[in-house]
């Protein structure tokens, strides 16, 4: 059963062969991470240049070069305020990776090596809050070290509640045969684009140190944040951490997968024996391109990157601020921008009346689960009562089942809350991405999201359930 899966391999299995290949095509892929931008042109030159260089016949070093440790990630990280046992970082402190999620994938096989290579009697767990990035839970799961969540919640404003935290490490502790090792906390968040308040991560920071938990500090998502940046846990001297920085998102560069972590010199090292091998270095021309995108001396231009990166991920929120919950929503919008957002969903409706309509009341069906985001490039959206609701004959129990509802009406692939360590929290929810090069292609797709759910009805429908039944797709009876 979908519901009772636990976080891990299977969750990711059950999304992967269950929905996204539900469809042979999807016109509108709103479970997509890629992100909008182009890539940020310093980087990329730099990679560009390293093809052409002499060095690029010999292998790179696999902790990284240590040049560009030392010319631009060290300084990076001071300019951030991070400390590494109580000093700025040197380069042993900094290991050049195929982005954080290769990079998480070494601290959780070092950390599941070091408590086999000490005979542990206790079975390591890492701690995820939940909603989460659902596929970090995939390596831990495969290495045998045991996932348990930590739920966020609206009515905290999806903030770490830090009692909470604490009390949840001390009653895993106290199960005989079990132990906290990992804490993964993503800042700024994914999917839910929170940032975490610097009064939270101070406290979440000596609750770790207290109870001796590595910290996994994943910053894929810095740069992106609409107002405030997100602060390393680092920062707090935290000791036991790993602090993840990825050229991905933020520098529109996910086809090199390149990024960095900073940590304590043991972590490190544990980390670099998995990066050495043959099969896991990393090539020159990404290096370099991870050294342009965080160097100091490239300060000025990737911060006007930034802003303009910054800018047009908000006009699309805007997007899907009017459209979700209506124009009114939008105070902060000028009269010019709405009349703009307003122009943009007629193209798309072909329709003055209906794109008036829909803005002036948003889409009854649906709302967001995360109305007040803080950075990134998603939205959660919410389908209202749910529970009650049926796609054909079979009532829609979980997220599973309403993503395959609207791949089946209107080839849109979304990912359903449960893929995000959602169950309880997220059961009638799912995440789409707003990363779309030109704002109409976003009206277009938010259009057939309308239209898809309100095929979901308060009561079963035998005309629905036959065409599903024609066309092959029952619900698969794991889905309850």
């Amino acid at each position: 059963m979908l519901s009772n899966l636990k976080p891990g391999f299977a969750l990711y299995k059950a999304f992967k062969d269950k929905l996204a290949e539900r469809s042979s095509h999807f016109k509108y892929n709103l479970s997509a991470g890629n992100p909008l931008v182009p890539a940020f042109a310093l980087a990329h030159e730099a990679a560009i240049k390293a093809m052409g260089q002499h060095e690029i016949n010999v292998y790179g070093e696999g902790a990284g070069q240590k040049r560009i440790k030392k010319t631009a990630l060290v300084p990076f990280c001071e300019s951030l305020g991070i400390l590494v046992e109580g000093r700025a970082p040197q380069t042993e402190n900094v290991l050049i990776g195929h982005g954080s999620t290769s990079l998480y994938d070494y601290v959780v096989r070092d950390a599941a090596r070091n408590a086999a290579k000490h005979r542990l009697a206790s079975v390591p767990v890492i701690l995820v809050p939940a909603p989460n990035y659902g596929l970090f839970c995939v390596q831990p799961d495969l290495c045998g070290i045991e996932i348990e969540t930590l739920p966020l919640s609206v009515e905290n404003s999806w903030q770490i509640d830090t009692a909470t935290l604490e009390n949840r490490i001390k009653e895993i502790n106290a199960t005989p045969g079990r132990h906290v090792a990992l804490y993964y906390h993503a800042n700024p968040h994914n999917p839910l684009g929170m940032v975490e308040t610097p009064e939270c991560g101070m406290a979440l920071a000596r609750i770790l140190k207290a109870h001796d938990v590595m910290a996994i500090d994943d910053m894929a998502y810095w740069g992106q944040e609409y107002k405030n940046r997100a602060v390393p846990l680092a920062v707090h001297n935290i000791c036991r951490s790993v602090t993840l920085f990825s050229i991905s998102k933020t520098f529109g560069l996910p086809g090199l997968r390149g990024g960095f972590a900073v940590g304590d010199e043991k972590t490190i090292t544990g980390m670099i024996d998995y990066a050495s091998s043959s099969v896991q270095g990393i090539s020159l021309p990404v290096q370099y391109a991870v050294g342009a995108a965080f160097s100091m001396q490239n300060e000025e231009a990737r911060e006007d990157y930034i802003a303009q990166t910054r800018a047009r991920y908000l006009e699309r929120y805007e997007i899907v601020q009017a459209m979700i919950g209506g124009i009114k929503n939008l105070e902060e919008a000028s009269a010019e921008r709405k009349a703009e957002i307003q122009e943009i969903v007629k193209t798309a409706y072909g329709s003055l009346a209906e794109a008036r309509s829909v803005l002036s009341s948003g889409m009854e069906d649906l709302e967001l689960v995360n109305p007040d985001l803080q950075s990134g490039y998603f939205s959660i959206l919410r389908l209202k009562e749910a529970a009650r609701r049926y796609y054909g004959e079979q009532a829609l129990t979980n997220s599973f089942k309403i993503s395959a509802a609207l791949i089946d009406r209107e080839h849109i692939l979304t990912l359903p809350g449960l893929s995000m360590l959602g169950k309880g929290v997220l059961d009638d929810s799912f995440r789409i991405t707003f990363a779309f090069d030109h704002q109409t292609t976003l009206v277009h797709a938010l259009k057939r999201l309308h239209k898809a759910v309100r095929v979901l009805t308060d009561k079963p429908n035998s005309e629905i359930e036959a065409q599903k039944v024609e066309r092959g797709l029952q619900f698969d009876p794991s889905w309850s």
